[in-house]
């Protein structure tokens, strides 16, 4: 039943029969609840959270439950209830609510959800690409809502491509501005730019070169100016970091200057400085120059006394010995030593305190001689390049077990099995060293 109120609306009623006696009855009227809601956003996309809010009411009661329908197949109870579309479209919104004396009301609204558009996004490797290097490009494009269907790259150069994660070479440097258009399946688009440098082949700096002083100066004063020359084949900036020290492999004293020189000061008399030069371009790329050194002012050097070796006088081919130098130096230098074997081979020492004794070993390679007399040499040498004298030792190099073998064999077998005359020569003419030292 309907009745006008005072406002003009109209109001519906449910009549309830009450029987308060078998003989009794009445009846009550009660009054339906008004259903209705609104929603924000007004303007809806895909993923948006999306608040729906009740505004119904009962005349003459309480509602004691909402239950929403979304349209996309999702329900929610509540006054005051929120939701999430997956997919653009048009959505009817049901709201149904109940009074407290179980009485209904539904009204349905329209909702209409949006196409969220994609959003284009890439990367690129590497990141400073030279020319003709081959240049990666990732999409990194979503689409919350759907999928993308279409790529377009616009490479800056002039040339593009449809692919999805495309390659491509520069012919030239220069900074590109690299564009990627994407189309989604509902057709939306969306566009993203980004610069991209390419450079020119980068080539190391030159090594750095002339030093000043001068590699293994003498009576350097003790405050200087050290100066090198450096350039790059590319003519790009050039930072230098300067080691310098008075140890073979001196310490960083300085980094990034620009200038190709470097004031020192205060240095000690009569002391060996090393120092090396590292030049950098403006790509990070690195080139060091070589450990140079030189020898300040001072007292005069004197050089270390002429060293003893100690070793094997007789050894066979092919076995390794060790041999033992020792020298001392007058003003307490370091020595190192400089030994040849004899056979064109060579040896150098690192640095020892002075009066050290310092081992090297060697080996004597087969050769076509049964017997060789050959002549070892040692020197000594301060850190201040002072040398001592040469001191020279005579060694006897043989295939044999030992010289003892060498008598014990008739020379006429010898010679019959080698069949070489030369045996007997050796054997002849060097007799009375070899008695000598097989004493």
């Amino acid at each position: 039943m309907q009745k006008g109120n005072r406002n003009g609306q109209k109001q519906r009623y449910i009549s309830i029969h009450v029987a308060e006696k078998f003989d009794d009855i009445r009846t009550l009227q009660n009054i339906l609840p008004i259903a209705d809601f609104t929603y924000e956003p007004t303007e809806i996309t895909v993923g948006e959270l999306v608040y729906f809010n009740s505004t119904s009411y009962d005349p003459d009661g309480t509602i004691i439950n909402w239950t929403w329908n979304f349209g996309d197949s999702n329900m929610a109870y509540g006054e005051f209830v929120t939701h999430q579309y997956n997919n653009n479209g048009v959505f009817i919104v049901n709201l149904t609510v109940m009074d407290n004396d179980s009485a209904t009301d539904s009204i349905e609204k329209t909702v209409i959800v949006g196409n969220q558009p994609p959003v284009a996004d890439f990367t690129y490797d590497p990141e400073f690409p030279i020319v003709n290097e081959t240049v990666y490009f990732y999409d990194e494009s979503i689409d919350v809502d759907g999928e993308i269907i279409s790529w377009w790259w616009d490479f800056g150069d002039g040339y593009y491509s449809d692919l999805q994660n495309p390659i491509h070479q520069y012919s030239a440097e220069g900074i590109y501005i690299v564009n990627l258009t994407i189309t989604d399946n509902d057709g939306l688009t969306d566009s993203v730019e980004k610069s991209l440098t390419v450079q020119k082949l980068n080539n190391p700096p030159n090594e750095p070169s002339n030093p000043y002083p001068t590699d293994e100066a003498i009576d350097v004063i003790l405050n200087i100016t050290l100066t090198w020359d450096c350039s790059d084949p590319d003519n790009d900036p050039l930072t230098y970091d300067v080691y310098f020290g008075n140890v073979s492999s001196p310490p960083m004293v300085a980094a990034n200057i620009t200038d190709s020189s470097w004031f020192v000061e205060m240095l000690e008399q009569r002391t060996r400085y090393y120092w090396q030069i590292v030049a950098w371009d403006n790509h990070g790329v690195s080139t060091s120059g070589p450990i140079w050194s030189f020898i300040t002012l001072g007292p005069p050097n004197n050089p270390p006394y002429a060293p003893v070796i100690t070793g094997p006088n007789i050894v066979q081919m092919n076995h390794d010995y060790t041999y033992m130098f020792q020298s001392s130096d007058p003003d307490g230098d370091q020595i190192r030593y400089f030994v040849t074997w004899g056979d064109s081979n060579e040896d150098v020492s690192d640095y020892y305190p002075s009066n050290t004794p310092v081992i090297l070993n060697h080996t004597w390679i087969t050769t076509i001689l049964p017997i060789m007399i050959l002549k070892m040499t040692a020197t000594a040498e301060d850190d201040l390049g002072a040398k001592s004298t040469t001191i020279e030792k005579w060694v006897v190099v043989v295939w044999f077990k030992s010289l003892q073998m060498a008598y014990s064999t008739p020379l006429q077998k010898i010679i019959s099995n080698k069949d070489n005359q030369n045996y007997q020569r050796i054997l002849n003419n060097h007799y009375q060293l070899l008695q000598i030292l097989l004493k």
